[in-house]
């Protein structure tokens, strides 16, 4: 857990910040766009081309 702490903590922020701004929303529909956010996120810090940097 402390190796990846950080990063539960930083899914666990995007969550309260889409249920804040999304509060019409259902929690799915919540739970769905945190995870689809922190995932491409995650995702983008793998991509190492030059031109990104």
């Amino acid at each position: 857990m402390l190796l990846y702490g950080g990063d539960v903590l930083w899914a666990a922020a995007l969550c309260g910040l889409m249920l804040l701004g999304l509060r019409s929303g259902s929690g799915w529909f919540v739970l769905g766009l945190t995870i689809a956010g922190a995932t491409v996120i995650e995702f983008s810090q793998l991509y190492q081309a030059d031109w990104a940097q």
